[in-house]
C-alpha cells in the first residue's frame, strides 16, 4: 500500500463482523473496531510544535458512535479503497481506547 496519513490521521483495516446465533447483529451497524495500519506523523500547530502520535502500526483500536445510527456525526471518517479492501480514514482522536494483549 503506498498511503502516508498526514499530522494526526491514521489509516484503519475495520475488522469483518462475525454473526452470532445467539445475538441478532445487524447489517448496517457501523464499524466499531480494526487494526491501525499507517499512522501519521502526529498533529503539528502554528508555533512549530508537534505531537507525538500516540499510536502504532498494528495497534487493535475500538472506536464508535455515541449515537443510534452511523448516519450521526459523531464520527468523521472517510473510506479508502485499494485490492478489494475496506479502510477507514480518521483522527486518532477518534479512538476510544486500544486493546494491550
Amino acid at each position: 500500500m503506498n498511503f502516508r496519513p498526514l499530522q494526526d490521521k491514521i489509516l484503519v483495516l475495520p475488522d469483518a463482523r462475525i454473526k452470532s446465533d445467539v445475538i441478532q447483529v445487524m447489517d448496517n451497524e457501523a464499524d466499531s473496531r480494526g487494526t491501525v495500519v499507517a499512522v501519521g506523523d502526529g498533529q503539528k500547530y502554528d508555533n512549530g510544535k508537534q505531537d507525538p502520535m500516540p499510536l502504532k502500526v498494528g495497534d487493535k483500536v475500538f472506536f464508535g458512535t455515541y449515537g443510534k445510527s452511523s448516519a450521526d456525526d459523531y464520527l468523521r471518517y472517510s473510506e479508502y479503497f485499494e485490492d478489494d479492501m475496506r479502510y477507514l480514514l480518521m483522527s486518532w482522536k477518534d479512538v476510544a481506547f486500544v486493546e494491550e494483549t
